[in-house]
């Protein structure tokens, strides 16, 4: 399975849905769900209260996983440029090995099946919240 994604736009998405994880002694709630999907990726982090999904362009297969340690995967990233190729090696295992491939440069990483990952929790009707505009954006 493999899919391909903007580098910068990649690592930039990780940036902010890190800053959610926190650390935990449960591998998968410490971990980052990543799903590609319909010619896009979905980036979700959360700390049994809030969620933060960032979505961003992909091609390629439709797949899902677990990042099992997401800060060294956007060490990483941070050297990629350009198109990267996301990868899952031995996609038959219980714990297949992700692989960021962008140019000469690459990593390995591990991860955690995407069904161990907690649902995400659907809004109400008639829930709304008012935020300043601006300080949403930083």
């Amino acid at each position: 399975m493999r899919a391909f994604v903007d580098a910068k736009v990649f690592s930039t998405a990780l940036s902010q849905v890190e800053k959610v994880i926190q650390k935990s002694s449960i591998p998968v709630l410490a971990g980052m769900l990543v799903r590609f999907s319909d010619g896009g990726c979905s980036l979700t982090g959360e700390d049994i209260t809030t969620w933060v999904t960032v979505k961003l362009p992909a091609r390629g297969d439709d797949f899902s996983f677990v990042i099992e340690k997401p800060q060294t995967a956007l060490k990483a990233c941070r050297y990629f440029e350009g198109e990267m190729l996301l990868e899952l090696i031995d996609g038959k295992t219980k714990y297949p090995k992700m692989v960021l491939s962008c140019g000469r440069r690459s990593g390995e990483f591990d991860t955690l099946p995407a069904k161990d990952y907690p649902t995400l929790p659907e809004p109400g009707e008639g829930i709304s919240f008012r935020t300043n505009a601006a300080s949403l954006r930083k």
